[in-house]
This record gives C-alpha cells, sequence and structure tokens, in this order.
C-alpha cells in the first residue's frame, strides 16, 4: 500500500510517500506555484512514475474543511476530496485541518518529545495541547 501525504500550506506545500514512520522522496514545492492544486499533486506523482498501485491520499491543509473540501486562509487555493479521488483514482482521500492533523498525532509521541506546562509530572494520559503561530494562531487538542 502507499500513502501519499502533504502539508499544504500558505508558502509551501510539501509532499512525500509514507511507509511506516519514515517519509521518502519529499518535495517541496511553492503552493502558489500552480494556478490549480491538483497539478502539483500530478506533477509530483509524474516525477515518481507511480504506475497501478492502490494509494491512499492525506492532506493537511492550512484553512477550514468541511464535508472533503478546503479553502487555504492565506492563498486562493482549494482542495477537494472528490476531484483528488476522480482524477488521481486514490483509493482514499483524507483532508484535514492541519492543527488538526496534529492532533492525531499526539498519541503516538513519547514523553521526550512533549514539553510540561506549569508544575507538576508530565503524565502521557493527560490531555496534550499543540499551539501554533502562522496565518492566525492554530490549536488542537487531544
Amino acid at each position: 500500500m502507499l500513502s501519499l501525504i502533504a502539508d499544504v500550506g500558505g508558502t509551501n506545500t510539501r509532499l512525500a510517500w509514507a511507509k511506516g514512520n519514515t517519509f521518502e522522496q519529499v518535495k517541496i514545492v511553492p503552493t502558489a506555484a500552480a494556478t490549480n492544486f491538483l497539478d502539483i499533486v500530478d506533477d509530483y506523482l509524474q516525477e515518481r512514475r507511480v504506475v497501478d498501485a492502490e494509494i491512499h491520499a492525506a492532506f493537511a491543509v492550512a484553512g477550514p474543511v468541511r464535508d472533503g473540501e478546503a479553502r487555504l486562509t492565506n492563498e486562493a487555493v482549494s482542495i477537494s476530496a472528490s476531484e483528488l479521488h476522480s482524477r488521481f483514482g486514490f483509493a482514499n482521500v483524507a483532508i484535514l485541518n492541519d492543527f488538526a492533523a496534529l492532533a492525531y498525532a499526539l498519541p503516538h509521541l513519547s514523553g521526550a518529545h512533549c514539553l510540561q506546562v506549569g508544575g507538576g509530572q508530565a503524565r502521557l494520559d493527560e490531555p496534550k495541547l499543540v499551539l501554533g503561530p502562522g496565518t492566525g494562531f492554530g490549536t488542537s487538542l487531544w
């Protein structure tokens, strides 16, 4: 199974193949480089010459996501799960807000990746929070 993953930001889009806990063939392109986001994905797939493979795809997007549709906060770019599926035949397509995607990663972090805020002893079974400045101030909680 191949998994195409992408971090779609207002400045750059990062695409890679995910294999276990590693990323391969990472490509970084300016998000505004294409008039249509599908062209960025198409260029990546053409360069890698993937043929007859079942591909699962996940896109973390810097903007709101609703019903499989996303529009970047900072850029005139929209992404549609149905368009991605139709054009590329992906087996599955997931589009998530980038901070929601980070929240899904939190349970997989070890104590070395976490920072205790406030007093007391850090516990991995306690709620975790991701904070990040960007276009706005992003947050997610697990």
